[in-house]
């Protein structure tokens, strides 16, 4: 039962139980504030003896239907009468008063109803967060589609595709392949690396000793979050929820799964997870509210909990032709460029797509690196006829007399002109 709906079913109950009043009870009770209300109340004739011994005998047989109430209100003295049609005047004096006090045209108050996390959501959340973080190996790939809202209203929509292994706790290899580039981080309990296949540069740093802590140092140092970060720490997924209610029974790629839906201050999503012994998730949904178009994140997870991944996999080692470089230190919020299915970090990849012809909002502007060639500007593209400049093992780009270096900054990858180097 909802608390809310208690005390009116208490009143309700009460009421059912009262003896109905007799005619003279409510005669007797009503004239007594007819007097403040209207002047002819007040100026009604007071309640004779005969009238008081008339409704004592009233109340006293307490009669529990309406016609034997009205039966003895008839035995009243007329000046009892009296006073029962001043108390009637003065209700509708209340009413009338009340109703004044009213804004015009003011709409019926409308019951708010608080947001609940029902039982069986919640319960469903930490089955599959247990569930997951019993896994001490696994494989999951994850096919998304994100939308995005161009300057002119029209929403369109790019696909990615991610293939993430891990070996608990200290192996993490995920390969990203998307509309735009190709990356693949690689950490192996000492370093964390990461390779842009399409530019053909890496980046590597000194990593912490397990994948709890390194999503934490990738995502505050560099403002990388990475891939699946949810699910690598499931315990997340519960996080900021403020209502949840489950929908019912839905397949996913033909696996039977129950369908959950939440709300968040920023995002509604949903999640189908399996049914059984294996609560994995296997559908997730994110909308993020606060934007224009409410665009949305949707990812299908295809999951195999016995892989076959050799140690190696997890160590990079560059090809020769491959070029240096470094990673950009976070100076604002994290990049959720390289987040696919991050609920609270609101994955909508909407940040890897502002380079995009029509995107509103362009946080990098590629022609202001071109053209003005500013220090401390940065672009998603280099200017035409550029050279490679190596410098200490790091390399740069020589384009005419101004000098670029190249940075993964988040997932993605920018140039930034600086002073010559050296």
């Amino acid at each position: 039962m909802k608390q809310d709906s208690f005390p009116t079913l208490v009143i309700a109950v009460a009421l059912l139980a009262i003896p109905a009043y007799s005619g003279a009870q409510q005669a007797a009770a009503a004239a007594g504030k007819a007097a403040a209300v209207t002047p002819k109340a007040a100026t009604a004739a007071p309640v004779t003896p005969e009238a008081a011994k008339a409704a004592s005998g009233a109340a006293s047989a307490a009669p529990s239907s309406s016609s034997s109430a009205s039966g003895q209100a008839a035995t009243l003295s007329p000046e009892a009468a009296t006073s029962a049609t001043a108390a009637r005047e003065a209700g509708q004096a209340a009413a009338v008063a009340t109703d004044a006090a009213k804004p015009v045209g003011a709409a019926p108050a409308t019951p708010s109803v608080a947001p609940t996390l029902a039982p069986e959501a919640a319960a469903a959340l930490k089955r599959t967060s247990d569930f997951l973080q019993t896994l001490k190996a696994f494989n999951v790939r994850i096919d998304s589609r994100t939308d995005e809202v161009l300057a002119s209203g029209q929403k369109v929509q790019f696909g990615s595709l991610v293939d993430v292994s891990v070996v608990k706790p200290d192996r993490l290899r995920v390969d990203v392949v998307d509309d735009d580039q190709q990356r693949q981080f690689y950490y192996d309990g000492q370093s964390l690396a990461l390779y842009g296949k399409a530019a053909n540069y890496y980046a590597s740093v000194a990593a912490p000793d397990t994948i709890i802590k390194v999503l934490a140092f990738a995502e505050t140092k560099y403002g990388m979050a990475l891939p699946v970060a949810d699910l690598l720490a499931p315990e997340s997924l519960a996080e900021n929820v403020k209502s949840g209610t489950y929908l019912g029974k839905g397949r996913v790629r033909g696996q039977l799964c129950d369908h959950y839906a939440f709300r968040q201050d920023d995002v509604d999503w949903q999640i189908w997870i399996q049914e059984g012994k294996t609560p994995l998730p296997r559908r997730i949904v994110i909308t993020t509210k606060n934007e224009q178009g409410a665009p949305q994140h949707q990812s299908v997870l295809s999951w195999n909990l016995s892989p076959k991944v050799p140690d190696s996999a997890f160590h990079y080692f560059p090809p020769k032709s491959a070029r240096r470089i470094v990673f950009r230190e976070v100076e604002g919020a994290p990049d959720s460029s390289a987040t696919f299915t991050s609920i609270n970090r609101q994955a909508n990849g909407n940040a890897n797509r502002s380079s995009r012809p029509g995107a509103p909002g362009v946080a990098i502007a590629a022609a202001a690196a071109v053209t003005a060639a500013e220090v401390g500007s940065m672009g998603r593209t280099l200017p035409a006829n550029c050279v490679p400049y190596v410098h200490r093992g790091l390399t740069y780009q020589q384009c005419g007399g101004a000098y670029y270096q190249p940075q993964f900054s988040g997932g993605s990858l920018v140039y930034m002109v600086v002073d010559r180097p050296g």
